[in-house]
Protein backbone atom coordinates (compact mmCIF):
# COMPACT_ATOMS: atom_id res chain seq x y z
CA UNK A 1 0.00 0.00 0.00
CA UNK A 2 1.57 3.44 -1.24
CA UNK A 3 0.43 6.48 1.49
CA UNK A 4 1.43 9.44 -0.35
CA UNK A 5 -0.12 11.48 2.36
CA UNK A 6 1.38 12.05 6.00
CA UNK A 7 -2.17 12.85 7.22
CA UNK A 8 -3.42 9.47 7.73
CA UNK A 9 -0.54 8.21 9.52
CA UNK A 10 0.05 11.35 11.61
CA UNK A 11 -3.84 10.17 13.19
CA UNK A 12 -2.97 6.46 13.78
CA UNK A 13 0.46 7.82 15.72
CA UNK A 14 -1.14 10.44 17.78
CA UNK A 15 -4.06 7.72 19.30
CA UNK A 16 -0.80 5.62 19.31
CA UNK A 17 -2.79 2.66 17.25
CA UNK A 18 -0.77 1.77 14.43
CA UNK A 19 -1.54 -1.92 15.24
CA UNK A 20 -4.64 -1.08 12.70
CA UNK A 21 -2.50 -0.17 9.82
CA UNK A 22 -0.60 -3.63 10.92
CA UNK A 23 -3.61 -5.30 10.45
CA UNK A 24 -3.61 -4.59 6.80
CA UNK A 25 -0.61 -7.29 6.66
CA UNK A 26 0.87 -5.16 3.13
CA UNK A 27 3.93 -3.47 2.80
CA UNK A 28 3.71 0.08 3.44
CA UNK A 29 4.73 2.28 1.14
CA UNK A 30 5.61 6.42 2.05
CA UNK A 31 7.19 8.95 0.32
CA UNK A 32 10.65 10.88 1.51
CA UNK A 33 8.54 13.98 1.77
CA UNK A 34 5.67 11.98 4.41
CA UNK A 35 8.75 10.83 5.80
CA UNK A 36 10.11 14.17 6.28
CA UNK A 37 6.60 15.41 7.75
CA UNK A 38 6.02 12.67 9.80
CA UNK A 39 9.44 12.85 11.77
CA UNK A 40 10.34 16.61 11.71
CA UNK A 41 8.02 17.74 13.94
CA UNK A 42 8.54 18.40 17.92
CA UNK A 43 10.42 15.70 19.34
CA UNK A 44 8.12 15.47 22.08
CA UNK A 45 5.04 14.41 19.66
CA UNK A 46 3.61 11.07 20.47
CA UNK A 47 2.81 10.55 16.48
CA UNK A 48 6.40 11.35 15.61
CA UNK A 49 8.01 9.03 18.24
CA UNK A 50 5.61 6.08 17.05
CA UNK A 51 6.43 6.51 13.79
CA UNK A 52 9.88 7.02 14.09
CA UNK A 53 9.92 3.87 16.00
CA UNK A 54 7.51 1.77 13.05
CA UNK A 55 10.08 3.32 10.28
CA UNK A 56 13.10 1.26 12.45
CA UNK A 57 10.88 -1.52 12.70
CA UNK A 58 10.79 -1.89 9.11
CA UNK A 59 7.05 -1.25 9.05
CA UNK A 60 7.25 1.01 6.71
CA UNK A 61 9.20 1.84 3.75
CA UNK A 62 10.50 5.02 2.26
CA UNK A 63 10.97 5.25 -1.59
CA UNK A 64 13.33 8.15 -2.34
CA UNK A 65 13.29 10.84 -4.71
CA UNK A 66 17.20 10.92 -6.37
CA UNK A 67 16.82 14.84 -6.53
CA UNK A 68 14.57 14.91 -2.98
CA UNK A 69 17.75 15.51 -0.53
CA UNK A 70 19.36 17.89 -2.37
CA UNK A 71 16.08 20.00 -2.63
CA UNK A 72 15.38 19.62 1.25
CA UNK A 73 19.13 21.25 1.28
CA UNK A 74 18.43 23.62 -0.52
CA UNK A 75 15.30 24.95 0.56
CA UNK A 76 17.05 25.01 4.20
CA UNK A 77 20.15 27.14 2.87
CA UNK A 78 17.67 29.59 1.33
CA UNK A 79 15.97 29.57 5.11
CA UNK A 80 18.54 31.35 6.62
Amino acid sequence: MVTPDSGPLISFGKIDRMDLIGRLKRPIIITDVVQMEITDGPDDATNARVLADWMQQGHLNVWRRPRFEAERRAARTDRG
